[in-house]
């Protein structure tokens, strides 16, 4: 749970910095939800990415 935590951080970072506004809570949660089920196998991938932004 805590690896989906962080993704949770860094995800909505990379959210605000492109500029998308956060109208709907209820979707925007579900729009990073589907997003990190499709990243879920790559976690061999994301786990350098959280390394390095921490």
């Amino acid at each position: 749970m805590r690896d989906y935590n962080v993704f949770l951080v860094v995800f909505s970072l990379d959210y605000h910095i492109l500029g998308e506004k956060v109208e709907n809570n209820a979707s925007y949660l579900e729009k990073i939800q589907k997003t990190y089920q499709s990243l879920e196998s790559l976690h061999y991938f994301s786990a350098p990415c959280i390394a390095k932004s921490s």
